[in-house]
């Protein structure tokens, strides 16, 4: 198969993968999941597309690390959103749509960008082995005292 039909084939998984890991629209927090799908709609998904890949070439299955290609996704995202914002570019349109600030307001944007980092965080966390919260706050087996 040729890389621009496995980019579309690709796209069409990560896209149904990005849309079970998005926080859903509605209830107290509507408007920052508006933001963020709006920010992670659209795109080629070639980030993502090449995580898989990568991972096809080194005999590893691609749907085991659709998670993590969506946390590229999800990044790249946050970066772009915060790019955008007017203290730095200031861009009103982003793939041919309304910037994120310009769409929602610049407050609901810039915790949008920072709501997608965690979620890529908390997506490539959810993919270890032993979850990452039992690491984080099992109980600590050393003493705090200091020797006599």
């Amino acid at each position: 198969m040729g890389f621009l039909p496995y980019l579309e084939s690709a796209r069409q998984s990560i896209d149904a993968a990005v849309e079970g890991l998005l926080p859903p629209v509605g209830g107290p927090t509507d408007t920052l999941a508006r933001a963020m799908r709006h920010s992670v709609a659209g795109g080629k998904r070639l980030r993502a597309a090449t995580v898989m890949l990568a991972a096809d070439t080194f005999g590893l299955e691609p749907d085991k690390v659709l998670p993590t290609a969506c946390a590229v996704e999800f990044y790249h995202a946050g970066t772009l959103i915060h790019d955008d914002l007017p203290c730095i570019d200031d861009d009103d349109l982003r793939r041919g749509r309304p910037t994120c600030h310009k769409a929602f307001g610049e407050a609901p944007a810039l915790l949008a960008g920072d709501a997608l980092f965690l979620l890529c965080l908390e997506t490539i966390a959810s993919q270890a082995a032993t979850p990452v919260r039992r690491l984080l706050w099992r109980p600590c087996r050393t003493s705090l005292r200091t020797p006599a």
